[in-house]
């Protein structure tokens, strides 16, 4: 699999048919740089959290984390905290 991109490619494209993802199996794609076996193991549940203690935002064509929020301050119906 480390050496055998033709196998690698086929094997993930039978693993893809039957619905199975192996985290091991997938990061083999960054060592044979394809593309969308390597955006497909970036947007994994388990290597999106570990993006996302890294990083709030992140916009890519293989991975995209957007955790920014905004916090608005309404004066009229929040009062300050500190006297001016």
């Amino acid at each position: 699999m480390k050496n055998d991109v033709k196998f690698y490619r086929s094997l993930i494209e039978i693993l893809r048919e039957r619905n199975v993802y192996d985290h091991k199996t997938w990061s083999y794609g960054i060592f044979h740089n394809i593309p969308d076996v390597v955006s497909e193991y970036f947007n994994s549940p388990s290597t999106t959290l570990k993006f996302r203690s890294y990083f709030k935002y992140i916009n890519t064509d293989l991975l995209q984390i957007s955790d920014n929020t905004l916090h608005e301050f309404h004066p009229l119906v929040n009062q300050r905290a500190h006297l001016l």
